[in-house]
């Protein structure tokens, strides 16, 4: 979980996270604060529990935190979540639960087979461009890319080598998955956008601008080499 500025949510996704039935799996909650300049970084030293584990680093964007998180992975399967509550954590088992069946060892959650809430047209409109972008380059008939519940095979999570320091590690982690030889495969999740840009949704118009460019970069960039040359904005959608 990459974590930038989030004082108002932290605590309560880490309770929520931490208050999901996993089914009798063991798990562990890797956090890692993204230079946070407010009081996450005391709202995440103040928690006690051997299940989470956090990590401070100085700021480089939301690919670098998850970056940096994948190398102290010592799970089977990991999952990416925002620091925020708009996906809603109990949906985690059900997705963990699909790895590896059906030929597939990447599952994404996809928000637009489950259920929406408060999510402008602006982003609806921008999560459909680059979703359709992914499909026909692909050749794959994904309804949501841009989710952030992409859950995989810890394996196949660090043999993608992800470079991406910004946002568009998103899109890095789906071309390389195909590029893999990877079948993913979707499952309905629920989402509540509960912030707008005014109380601290990151996300700006021009980031469309440049995933565009990122999803057509990694598309046709050498798998080994693939590292999007423009400078990643430091902080998190």
């Amino acid at each position: 979980m990459p974590a930038y500025n989030e004082e108002k949510t932290i605590s309560k996704v880490l309770e929520a996270l931490l208050n999901v039935d996993y089914q009798g799996r063991e798990f562990e909650l890797i956090v890692v604060n993204d230079g946070s300049r407010d009081n996450t970084k005391k709202a995440l030293d103040a928690i006690n529990d051997p299940r989470v584990k956090v990590f401070h680093k100085e700021n480089g964007g939301k690919g670098s935190a998850v970056i940096e998180g994948l190398k102290h992975v010592t799970g089977d399967i990991i999952i990416i979540q925002d620091a925020d509550l708009e996906y809603d954590p109990n949906d985690i088992p059900r997705l963990v639960d699909q790895v590896g069946k059906n030929g597939a060892r990447v599952v994404y959650g996809s928000r637009f087979m489950g259920s929406i809430r408060h999510m402008p047209i602006p982003n609806r409109i921008a999560n459909w461009i680059l979703t359709v972008m992914n499909n026909i380059l692909y050749g794959k008939r994904l309804t949501d890319a841009c989710t952030c519940y992409k859950v995989m095979d810890c394996k196949i999570a660090k043999d993608l080598h992800l470079k991406d320091t910004g946002f568009d590690i998103c899109n890095e982690i789906t071309s390389k998955v195909f590029k893999n030889g990877e079948k993913i495969i979707e499952l309905p999740i629920r989402y509540n956008m509960a912030r707008s840009v005014k109380e601290g949704k990151k996300a700006k118009w021009w980031n469309l601008l440049k995933s565009m460019w990122a999803v057509l970069y990694y598309r046709f960039a050498p798998l080994g080499e693939a590292k999007l040359s423009v400078s990643a904005k430091k902080s998190h959608q």
